[in-house]
């Protein structure tokens, strides 16, 4: 990457709590954190997760 050059950042929180995860052959799996994204920077603008789209959040511009 070059000095100047737009770079991508993925803004992430570890929530706590009680989490119940399923893999594809129904596994089960319980956890007490979560990953989250809250948003990531992309060619140089702020994209953050709000409803509305099918994975239950929609990117919008900042």
């Amino acid at each position: 990457m070059r000095v100047g050059s737009f770079g991508d950042a993925t803004a992430l929180t570890v929530r706590d709590g009680e989490f119940d995860y399923v893999d594809v052959v129904g596994e089960r799996m319980a956890d007490a954190n979560k990953i989250v994204s809250e948003g990531v920077v992309l060619k140089d603008r702020w994209w953050r997760a709000s409803e509305g789209s099918r994975f239950g959040a929609k990117a919008v511009a900042a």
